[in-house]
């Protein structure tokens, strides 16, 4: 059967006849839920920049197996489908933006580590980083700077080799992980903030010298 022929099935009547039994109706229910998930993501890829074209095809896999167990308990099929292609994007674009986060926090280590070895041994040979990342870096250690020690310590636990888990910070500090999560989603959100308006102040201090 061609995909054209999926994407034209009736969902809620697959669905109906496969509970009733219809072997044939089940296997195409679920041909028609693969097709659905792989063109959503598919097409998703093309405009979302943290989602790949493989990425697109593992979330097509996984949503197709939670479909095969969930099939037999699905009351409103399109529906659910809907609901859970966005869901699982949407988590996956959550995961991918905290764990650049991450990376540029990491980031930001290595470059005071630069500074200090530049400065501890000013006659060897260091890579000068680039004037972004010395921005980078500015603004994210002034948000560190300003913030609690709680929020501090927590970067540190989350940032710093070895990596700890939010369970592992909560058990250390005695806050929920529901807590932790959220003062770290409002740091990272704060630099970026911090960030945005320190790109646009330097980028107007550039155009002024022209």
């Amino acid at each position: 059967m061609s995909l054209n022929t999926f994407q034209e099935s009736d969902p809620v009547q697959l669905l109906s006849r496969a509970k009733d039994g219809d072997c044939q109706a089940r296997d195409h229910l679920l041909g028609w839920a693969y097709v659905t998930a792989h063109t959503y993501y598919r097409k998703k890829s093309t405009v979302e920049r943290a989602l790949s074209a493989a990425d697109a095809e593992d979330l097509a896999s996984a949503f197709y197996l939670e479909f095969v167990k969930a099939w037999p308990r699905i009351q409103l099929v399109v529906h659910y489908t809907r609901r859970m292609l966005k869901n699982n994007l949407r988590r996956h674009l959550r995961r991918n933006r905290l764990r650049q986060d991450r990376e540029t926090l990491v980031a930001h280590t290595d470059l005071v580590r630069q500074f200090e070895a530049r400065t501890l041994h000013a006659t060897g040979h260091v890579a000068e980083p680039s004037d972004g990342d010395w921005l980078k870096q500015r603004v994210i250690g002034r948000v560190i700077r300003s913030t609690d020690k709680t929020t501090r310590d927590l970067v540190h636990y989350r940032c710093h080799d070895p990596v700890m888990t939010y369970r592992e910070i909560a058990r250390r500090t005695g806050a929920s992980e529901a807590a932790l999560r959220m003062r770290m989603a409002r740091f990272y959100r704060t630099v970026r903030t911090v960030h945005a308006r320190a790109e646009q102040k330097t980028q107007a201090e550039n155009h002024d010298h022209y």
